[in-house]
């Protein structure tokens, strides 16, 4: 049996971006210091196994690709805000395919992922049953929906992925055969008998729905720079229902997010290395106060925007 081991390191969320396979998304840092994130990736036949660290807390707004699933378990006692809900240890973390996600990963983060093809799965527990699994995702990761196995599930997941990723110096084929077996076995499993049979009435996500209306116009709108009481007129709603959305959904302000939305932005054009000095850059965005919009970008970034464009332009070109 063919498998692959990788270990990245990142030093700036950009550069972590491009390596998530399977899912379009963008991201924000959301918490001050110098981004750290290192990812682990066992690829099996049937599936990739990930172990993910990051540093800094992080929003992320994207959507996976048709045709996988993704299974997400956070150590210990962390929780995850997904598409308005919390979801921790107790609860699984499934993303179907195609699935909108707005999710807010706290810092010194490290989750454990399962990557696999929905037609993979279904061959395990059947077509409709995939399906069915799929739809009624968001009621398994508030915990609405219990799966007997769940415990048992993510021992044995997060036992096998320590395992490949700690002691692969003593993999063989015939090990990596039995932990993918292992593996599905325990998906067959969990999914085989549970509450899914279940007719579950979709619930009306009152939050979720203004942060999605709130982040297609920002995404849409080509500007950088937008007011709170513009974005709850695009939005249809008050500056006190904007500002609780906003809150429960990702755990700040729109001001806030707005600011940090633009200041990851800056970053990423400084990352390019493209623009001809730091002033001129941040003309072009809107920032009047460089001094204080400097500091502000090394508390978040842990260096100054010099730094970043410096450290860009030094970077050989591919």
């Amino acid at each position: 049996m063919k498998w692959q081991f990788s270990s990245l390191y990142f030093a700036s969320l950009s550069d972590y971006l491009k390596t998530i396979k399977h899912f379009d998304q963008s991201a924000i840092e959301a918490s001050d210091g110098q981004y750290n994130a290192s990812s682990e990736t066992m690829s099996f036949p049937m599936f990739d196994l990930m172990r993910v660290s990051m540093e800094c807390r992080t929003i992320y707004h994207g959507m996976g690709e048709k045709d996988y699933i993704y299974i997400v378990i956070p150590e210990g006692n962390t929780k995850i805000n997904v598409n308005g809900y919390e979801v921790s240890y107790n609860e699984l973390y499934v993303l179907s395919p195609e699935e909108e996600l707005l999710a807010t990963f706290p810092e010194h983060f490290t989750g454990y992922y399962l990557i696999i093809k929905k037609e993979i799965l279904g061959s395990l527990i059947g077509g409709d049953s995939v399906n069915h699994l799929l739809k009624n995702a968001s009621f398994i990761r508030s915990g609405e929906i219990v799966l007997p196995y769940l415990s048992s599930f993510k021992a044995q997941l997060i036992g096998n992925i320590k395992f490949s990723m700690e002691k692969r110096q003593y993999f063989s084929n015939i090990i990596a055969g039995d932990i993918q077996d292992n593996i599905l076995s325990s998906l067959a499993n969990l999914f085989s008998k549970s509450e899914l049979d279940v007719s579950w009435e979709p619930k009306y996500n009152k939050r979720y729905e203004i942060m999605k209306r709130a982040l297609a116009y920002i995404d849409n709108s080509g500007k950088t720079m937008i007011t709170v009481a513009e974005l709850a007129s695009s939005s249809f709603c008050s500056l006190r229902t904007l500002q609780y959305a906003f809150e429960r959904t990702v755990g700040l302000s729109p001001k806030q997010y707005l600011i940090l939305r633009r200041m990851n932005f800056i970053r990423n054009e400084f990352q390019k290395g493209d623009l001809s000095g730091v002033g001129k850059g941040l003309l072009e965005y809107g920032v009047v106060n460089f001094g204080r919009f400097s500091q502000d970008y090394n508390s978040l970034f842990g260096e100054f925007p010099k730094e970043t464009l410096k450290f860009a332009r030094s970077k050989p070109s591919l």
